[in-house]
């Protein structure tokens, strides 16, 4: 695993493949049943490159493989929960952002180098988190107070049926 790991690291820093070629050769090393315990690494490493290239559903999707498989490995759990939530920071969609930072804060040893910075990041995000939650409500306050009375009745009627769609399924 880590002489593959080592030619990896080569092929990327001296250009000498495609990021699709990595890719490919971590990919192998995945579907290798004696990389089984180094399966949390292997995705987090397939993320960075997707991550790299904008690609953040693929991103997200081998974060979360990372995190799933991950099980003897605390500081690489929690630095794929800590990059879940730079994805979301990413895509505005701060709650996400916020739990996926805390469970990192949670979950990566005290001892860690960075864990520090990574604890004042998640107390941010948590922050930020609840200023766009306040500033979605207030919108959406604001836009019922502009209502007429029987625009605002089919509103409310509209989610009441929306509601007892969702309740049945």
């Amino acid at each position: 695993f880590y002489a593959n790991m080592r030619m990896i690291n080569i092929i990327q820093d001296e250009n000498l493949g495609s990021d699709d070629e990595v890719i490919e050769m971590l990919a192998k090393l995945l579907k290798n049943g004696s990389n089984k315990e180094y399966r949390d690494q292997l995705h987090y490493r397939i993320a960075g490159i997707y991550a790299s290239r904008g690609e953040l559903d693929m991103t997200i999707e081998h974060l979360q493989e990372s995190i799933t498989s991950s099980r003897s490995n605390p500081t690489q759990k929690g630095l794929s929960f800590k990059e879940l939530g730079e994805v979301y920071l990413l895509k505005e969609n701060y709650s996400a952002a916020a739990i996926f930072y805390d469970s990192a804060a949670s979950i990566i040893p005290q001892e860690y180098l960075n864990y520090d910075a990574i604890e004042l990041r998640a107390e941010a995000v948590s922050e930020v988190a609840e200023l766009a939650e306040t500033i979605a409500t207030t919108d959406s306050l604001l836009l019922l107070s502009t209502m007429t009375e029987k625009d605002l009745e089919l509103y409310l009627a509209e989610l009441e049926a929306k509601k007892k769609v969702e309740g049945k399924k």
